[in-house]
């Protein structure tokens, strides 16, 4: 058996939803940069919000920029 772990260009999201939640999305940013150091990963860049957990992910807008370039075509043949 032979484990081979590619690495990967990652783009973080982390959310807050109340000035009261405990652990911030500073706080959440950075745990998710130091697992992609551990794991040989690179973070390409972020997207932060505050909104509800119980919002659905099609009406949180900094879900919809991160998720929207991975719905098309063109965004995975780049570079060939």
């Amino acid at each position: 058996c032979v484990y081979i772990q590619a690495m990967a260009t990652l783009i973080a999201y982390t959310r807050a939803s109340t000035s009261k939640q405990q652990v911030s999305p500073e706080y959440q940013l950075r745990e998710i940069h130091q697992w992609a150091e551990r794991q040989g990963h690179t973070i390409a860049g972020s997207f932060t919000e505050c909104v509800s957990g119980t919002a659905p992910m099609v009406d949180r807008p900094g879900w919809r920029m991160l998720y929207s370039p991975l719905t098309r075509p063109t965004a995975w043949c780049a570079g060939m």
